[in-house]
């Protein structure tokens, strides 16, 4: 009589997180590793867009201050600080979003590639310490703290989608002002919450290639 032997697979699932300040390559990185591991890849620009149309009217402008802009030029008349605090606002405002997606990714066993700018190294550092998802949580964040090399970097941006695209010069010095205070900000945090960052120094290729080795070095 013939013996049927089963076996039995544990289903390990990853969930990638990049975050960091706003362009530093967090979607670069994000789509090398798409193609390297087969893993689906969302923005939580996306997610900002849901919440931000499932918000009531009354609370956009508070909970989404830079939804209000029609015209990139604009974010040069605002105070750099200004926009570093805006961010965070938005940011928070997608915090339950966020942990709503990745617990659900965890729970169905999807392996899920989750990047953008609002993501929060006290989150992450929260979803780190839970015994349900600290072994499915990779993070890495991309910071900045060279203004004219983050200036060049963001001239040189042939992306599908540059939001900075036509934008004064002006405009391309206060973003690359804020992307710095912003990256500052990170990295206080990450600190603060033990979480691994990367700073851009300028050798772009070489730094991707070692934010995703540190990625699947994890665990």
């Amino acid at each position: 009589m013939e013996t049927i032997t089963s076996t039995c697979y544990t289903i390990i699932t990853m969930i990638y997180l990049i975050g960091g300040a706003p362009r530093t390559g967090k979607s670069i990185v994000s789509s090398i590793l798409m193609r390297e591991l087969s893993v689906p890849w969302l923005s939580t620009d996306a997610l900002s867009t849901v919440v931000h149309n499932l918000t009531p009217i009354s609370e956009r402008a508070e909970k989404f201050p830079y939804k209000g802009f029609t015209n990139v030029d604009q974010l040069s008349e605002i105070e750099i600080q200004q926009k570093v605090d805006w961010q965070i606002t938005e940011a928070n405002s997608l915090q339950i979003a966020i942990d709503s997606l990745i617990r659900h990714q965890v729970g169905v066993n999807d392996n899920q590639i989750l990047e953008g700018v609002h993501i929060l190294p006290q989150h992450v550092r929260t979803l780190l310490d839970d015994p349900a998802t600290k072994d499915q949580i990779r993070v890495v964040f991309i910071l900045s703290d060279d203004e004219p090399i983050q200036l060049q970097a963001m001239r040189q941006n042939t992306s599908h989608h540059d939001w900075l695209a036509g934008a004064s010069d002006e405009t391309f010095q206060s973003v690359a002002a804020f992307v710095i205070r912003y990256s500052q900000w990170l990295t206080a945090e990450c600190d603060k919450y033990r979480i691994p960052y990367i700073i851009r120094r300028g050798a772009f290729e070489a730094e991707n290639n070692e934010i995703i080795r540190l990625l699947q070095a994890q665990h």
